[in-house]
């Protein structure tokens, strides 16, 4: 990842023909599901032994909580992920999840901030009707496996912003990057 996020200093054309809706990347459902096996299997170890008169084999229900716990975790971020969206129409921006939604206009975009995040950027939109926050796209390989996380097209989206909402070009504070209004473009 570089020191600067090289991606906000570039006015990025928008695409013609109105909004552009941006997800992230869709999730891996396997570690899902293993979960909610391992979950199910230790469950039904406490209670075949339990059902047996005897012990349960030793911490086969607290495994089970444990990766129920674990699935239930993943499944509810992968459903927030899932309904997630940034939509950039002509009048302004509209961030969906299925805990919120918020609306800002170009104009009240007060500030965009860009955090180092591992091999990523996380990007903070600030308004007066709110904020919002996304990742950039990442990709994790091991061996010949590959986990994709963020939004693809997230260095892109978050210039896109940046210019539609006449920010300023970043300035490094404090080893984050920040995008501000300036008194000239305050409509």
């Amino acid at each position: 990842m570089d020191a600067q996020p090289d991606f906000l200093e570039k006015d990025v054309p928008s695409q013609a023909g109105g909004a552009e809706v941006f997800r992230p990347a869709g999730a891996n459902r396997r570690g899902e599901a293993l979960a909610w096996i391992c979950a199910l299997g230790f469950a039904l170890v406490a209670f075949v032994g339990s059902w047996r008169g005897g012990q349960p084999v030793r911490f086969s229900a607290e495994l089970a909580l444990f990766f129920a716990i674990a699935g239930a975790w993943i499944s509810f971020g992968n459903w927030i992920d899932r309904d997630s969206e940034v939509r950039l129409t002509a009048g302004g921006i509209r961030y969906h999840s299925p805990l919120r939604t918020v609306q800002l206009g170009y104009a009240d975009v007060q500030e965009l901030w860009a955090i180092p995040s591992a091999a990523s950027w996380r990007v903070i939109v600030r308004g007066l009707g709110g904020q919002f926050a996304f990742r950039t796209a990442t990709e994790f390989r091991w061996g010949q496996r590959s986990l994709s996380a963020g939004y693809p097209e997230g260095e892109r989206l978050a210039a896109l912003i940046r210019s539609r909402a006449g920010l300023s070009q970043p300035s490094p504070s404090d080893g984050e990057w920040v995008s501000r209004r300036s008194a000239q473009s305050a409509i």
